[in-house]
């Protein structure tokens, strides 16, 4: 019954993150980036930022472990491996010091927001749910 919560509880701190800074401006204080930005964006950080591509690169591993989850009972070995590699690479976001503002390829300075905190809270979350599933 707990794995239910503990479910439940990563997709909530992962919506959340979504709609909250991930990162905000070092300089300015009025930028804000939001998670749901970073998410869809993210992958475009492969041109100019490989650590930030990395950080991008574990919602992948997020997501394949929600999906594992639901699909077989067995492999808790491996979705929990999954879940610390996930987390291992959210680490690297705290190497993101600039984010790319526009297509001219401007940067700005930036540190970690409070949406930061909830994505990576949503992961270790779902790293608990994965050891105490069933």
């Amino acid at each position: 019954m707990i794995a239910k919560y503990l479910f439940v509880s990563s997709l909530v701190a992962y919506g959340i993150a979504c709609f909250s800074p991930a990162f905000v401006g070092a300089e300015d204080p009025k930028f804000n980036y939001t998670g749901l930005g970073a998410l869809l964006t993210g992958i475009f950080s492969f041109f100019f930022s490989a650590i930030a591509f990395a950080a991008w690169s574990s919602n992948t591993l997020y997501a394949a472990t929600i999906i594992t989850s639901f699909v077989t009972n067995k492999g808790k070995v491996t979705l929990i491996v999954l879940m610390v590699i996930a987390i291992l690479l959210s680490l690297t976001a705290f190497g993101v010091d600039k984010l790319l503002v526009n297509e001219a390829g401007t940067t700005t300075p930036v540190k970690i927001g409070i949406g930061f905190w909830f994505w990576l809270l949503s992961y270790i979350i779902m790293l608990f749910y994965v050891i105490f599933k069933p």
